[in-house]
């Protein structure tokens, strides 16, 4: 499978519908998942944990670990002598 890479905004909004407006809200986020409004206005978004989230599960942070390992090997078995 395939997924294609995000593109750049270059200062560009999305079109919205006459009477309706857009603004950005936060730039920094690596993979927003979820948002949710609360009744004082505020908004919470939730990041993936690729967006640097810490490892809150012990699952999370061996699945780091085996990650990490397996790209170390990848990169030996690649290189060049």
């Amino acid at each position: 499978m395939h997924i294609a890479p995000p593109g750049e905004w270059n200062g560009d909004l999305p079109t919205v519908p006459e009477g309706f407006t857009i603004s950005i809200v936060a730039d920094d986020l690596r993979i927003p998942r979820q948002m949710l409004m609360l009744p004082n206005g505020d908004l919470l978004i939730a990041e993936g944990s690729g967006g640097g989230a810490p490892a809150l599960r012990p699952k999370d942070v061996l699945a780091g670990l085996i990650k990490a390992r397996a790209a170390r090997r990848s990169k030996a078995a690649t290189a060049s002598p």
